[in-house]
């Protein structure tokens, strides 16, 4: 498995766990708002941000991979209806968060 699909599915897992009530929200809104989400979904979406952000390794990813991230989400405001334009940035973010991830993880087994 790549590693970015690692980080991905780490940082999904968590957000799911610790959010998802306002996950459940924003995705339904997303559906439900294919063309023109971004807009429509800023509300949703800043529940779910202000949610996530409270778990200590999601912190430590908004602080060590902010300008990734940055990045993904200029592309993302410029490619609203086509995502998929935003893989490239997807990418680097995913290689950060996972980089961070592993850190948190070989710092807990090691205590």
């Amino acid at each position: 498995m790549c590693i970015c699909l690692i980080a991905r599915e780490v940082i999904f897992n968590i957000v799911e766990r610790k959010c998802s009530e306002e996950m459940e929200a924003y995705l339904r809104c997303v559906n439900e708002n294919a063309e023109s989400w971004l807009e429509r979904c800023s509300n949703e979406r800043k529940n779910l941000n202000a949610c996530s952000s409270k778990h200590p390794i999601i912190m430590k990813i908004n602080k060590k991979c902010s300008k990734e991230f940055q990045l993904y989400d200029d592309c993302l405001q410029k490619n609203p209806s086509a995502v998929q334009k935003c893989s490239a940035e997807l990418e680097l973010f995913s290689l950060c968060a996972e980089a961070v991830s592993e850190l948190e993880v070989d710092s807990s087994e090691k205590t």
